[in-house]
């Protein structure tokens, strides 16, 4: 069994490729857009950044915690609370997400021009 080496520059290698992901389909608009603001406290989107640099990293939240590798300026409750939080339309904004992801990144791809 294989492992993916767990290196810094791996995690910047992630977080960097995520914020170009999130820079160029303005995620953070598609949170506002699906009730995900906030009104004072951590950005929502910064939130979002590491859930999905999570997704990417191979570790856990709990593992990361535990070997003192977590480096948010938030506490798991936050998280927990953003994940739950029942006024955030998630289906409208995988929705409007994929909308944009084939609207500008895949039909130049497939379009009758090339």
């Amino acid at each position: 069994m294989s492992s993916i080496p767990h290196s810094e520059e791996n995690e910047n290698e992630i977080s960097n490729s995520v914020t170009n992901f999130m820079n160029r389909f303005q995620i953070g608009k598609l949170l506002f857009k699906c009730n995900a603001g906030k009104a004072k406290g951590i950005p929502v989107i910064e939130v979002f950044r590491y859930l999905f640099c999570l997704i990417f990293s191979n570790r856990s939240m709990y593992m990361q915690r535990k070997t003192g590798t977590f480096d948010g300026s938030f506490c798991k409750n936050t998280v927990y609370r953003f994940l739950n939080n029942a006024k955030i339309n998630w289906f409208r904004f995988t929705t409007l997400l994929s909308s944009r992801i084939i609207n500008d990144f895949m039909k130049p791809l497939t379009g009758e021009n090339l």
